[in-house]
């Protein structure tokens, strides 16, 4: 189970600035992996799904996730308003997953594989997307 989150109020209009964010996050990850450098592919994947997360819990709750244990990301978007519960639990599942390979792949002294930043990349993909839909959505 996740740690209680660690929130900071936002205002009107910063989850385009998250979007925006998360889109540059993803395209550097993808220029990344064209190199070969599956480390920064799969660090700037996770952190396109952790700005992702920053801007529809901005959007639609009005704050983001502030803590140093980024699993308490998980807790915030438990909170979403969205209508189909199996979709969010299926993203809070995806969002745990990766966001619990944030230590290895930056920290860990064992070097990233291709098929480890091909599948974060796939994820961040999936959830740049989700974040889209919720925050353009009129």
């Amino acid at each position: 189970m996740a740690k209680a989150s660690k929130e900071r109020p936002t205002q009107v209009g910063q989850e385009i600035t998250y979007l925006r964010k998360a889109e540059k996050y993803l395209e550097g990850a993808d220029l990344a992996f064209e190199v070969r450098n599956w480390v920064s592919a799969a660090s700037l994947g996770i952190h396109a799904i952790i700005t992702s997360c920053d801007a529809v819990t901005a959007k639609l709750l009005h704050r983001r996730f502030a803590g140093g244990d980024h699993q308490g990301i998980t807790n915030l978007l438990g909170q979403l308003p969205i209508a189909d519960d199996a979709e969010l639990k299926e993203i809070m599942r995806r969002v745990g997953e990766i966001i619990a390979a944030k230590t290895v792949v930056e920290y860990d002294d064992k070097p990233v594989r291709q098929d480890k930043a091909k599948h974060i990349l796939i994820e961040a993909r999936r959830l740049v997307a989700w974040a889209k839909k919720h925050v353009e959505k009129k």
